[in-house]
């Protein structure tokens, strides 16, 4: 089997780290809006712009 050695396991690693960063901040991001959304915290006209997110 073919095993990764020195910096290509490092970029493998980088990836994997940006990869997870960007899923949870994303998830995050949903949520906060989400929340602000049924909260009242928004007004009308910018409901649409939420759910487009």
């Amino acid at each position: 089997m073919f095993q990764l050695k020195g910096s290509a396991l490092k970029v493998l690693k980088d990836m994997r780290l940006f990869s997870a960063c960007c899923w949870l901040g994303g998830g995050l991001a949903l949520l906060a809006l989400t929340s602000a959304k049924y909260a009242g915290q928004v007004d009308e006209n910018a409901v649409y712009g939420l759910d487009l997110a």
